[in-house]
């Protein structure tokens, strides 16, 4: 595949979405996909990866509480917080599970 075959992403016109990829760029997201794939056959190792997901979103939890002590206290501006609030959910791992059922900090609700 040649440099000049590559198109640009659809999508809004901002310079992200117009830029152009690079063959090998293309080849390591396909790779990526693939290896994706081959992981989410594997129950045990799915199952290890839940864990290890469900710890890293206890983490962040964590950090976001206190990051909204440290808002109320006057010490990060309203605007930071704001930020920390805007994260996408993490999704559990279950087939069908998206993350709706977490919150926008990716704090489990269930």
């Amino acid at each position: 595949m040649a440099k000049s075959a590559l198109k640009a992403v659809p999508g809004p016109a901002t310079a992200e979405a117009s830029r152009k990829y690079d063959e090998w760029e293309v080849r390591e997201a396909m790779r990526t996909l693939m290896r994706a794939e081959e992981i989410q056959g594997d129950k045990k190792l799915m199952a290890m990866v839940r864990k290890e997901a469900a710890a890293e979103s206890a983490k962040m939890a964590e950090v976001s509480r206190k990051a909204e002590r440290l808002a109320r206290s006057g010490h990060i501006s309203d605007k930071q917080l704001a930020k920390l609030k805007k994260e996408k959910p993490i999704a559990s791992g279950k087939e069908g599970d998206t993350g709706a059922s977490q919150t926008s900090r990716g704090i489990a609700t269930k």
